[in-house]
């Protein structure tokens, strides 16, 4: 058999994207220790003038810093427009995902008591509606009774594809299907 090349802290199943707190870029950033960063003169560093968080923040006009860290054990910024807002109840399954995966690699302190590159954390995000307040069918037999040359694909897919579709990107190295060869 195969060795298990993941351990199981690898992985983060969340519902909803409510673990993220919108955080203004002014705010004083903080570390993968949750203490402030600081500058070799001892003051305060904001998020904006972290030169990999001004990179991400300059990338898309509509990037938002979101934090972690408050809510869960993972004490990371997510650079992005949505962010904790990702899972409103105004959204339109016709129009978005009901699932995302993403991954990071989050700094840990090494040996020296240093930053160093720690393992990649995968995390799928599931939306609280993906499997209920959806229209989609509940099973995959019923959703077999609705194919016809007349339906659309989407329309005749379970709502439990959802976590199957995630779980590709994860049994995969989120190699599987970029943004541009998705399907569904």
């Amino acid at each position: 058999m195969g060795e298990n090349k993941y351990s199981k802290g690898d992985f983060k199943l969340f519902c909803g994207s409510g673990f993220m707190t919108l955080q203004d870029p002014k705010l004083t950033a903080l570390d993968y220790l949750r203490k402030q960063i600081l500058d070799k003169d001892g003051r305060a560093v904001r998020i904006k003038d972290v030169p990999k968080y001004q990179e991400r923040l300059s990338k898309d006009d509509n990037f938002l810093a979101w934090w972690s860290g408050d809510r869960t054990d993972v004490n990371a910024y997510f650079f992005e427009e949505f962010g904790g807002d990702w899972c409103s109840d105004d959204f339109d399954e016709t129009k978005g995902n009901l699932g995302g995966t993403g991954s990071m690699q989050p700094l840990i302190q090494g040996a020296n008591g240093q930053a160093e590159n720690g393992r990649y954390i995968f995390g799928v995000t599931l939306r609280p509606n993906s499997f209920d307040g959806t229209e989609r069918p509940s099973t995959y037999k019923e959703a077999n009774r609705l194919i016809s040359p007349e339906t659309s694909i989407a329309r005749a897919i379970p709502r439990s594809v959802t976590l199957l579709h995630e779980a590709f990107h994860i049994s995969h190295e989120n190699t599987f299907l970029s943004d541009k060869e998705e399907c569904v």
